[in-house]
């Protein structure tokens, strides 16, 4: 375990565009899918900034727990759990089916990982 400074500032400014959004935006292309992109590069790098894990296996570790997280809206775990809509577990799981975005944003994390050398 250590610490990484430059995935710690990336994470702050990812969480802080991730805020941005669900603030500034309602609906649409960006709400939507590109809320779901940042989200897992958000996880991904944040995962990153305490633990030296390699790149491919982080990345597959992370889009197996968004994926979780898509099919447990897909199945409607909310109601099943019984959380009211606008409480923490609900906005958690969400109610959206959006897997390409996942896929799309650990691409994106994995190629500037790589080539960047985060």
């Amino acid at each position: 375990m250590r610490f990484h400074k430059t995935k710690a500032w990336i994470s702050l400014g990812l969480l802080i565009i991730e805020i941005l959004i669900a603030l500034f935006f309602t609906r649409g292309f960006i709400r939507s899918f590109m809320g779901d992109v940042l989200s897992v590069c958000l996880l991904y790098v944040l995962v990153g900034t305490f633990f030296d894990f390699n790149k491919l296996k982080l990345g597959l570790s992370v889009l197996i727990f968004a994926f979780a997280v898509e099919f447990a809206q897909y199945f409607k775990l909310t109601e099943y759990l019984d959380f009211e809509k606008g409480s923490f577990g609900y906005i958690v799981l969400g109610a959206t089916f959006d897997l390409l975005a996942y896929g799309l944003g650990i691409i994106v994390c994995l190629i500037f990982d790589y080539k960047i050398k985060l």
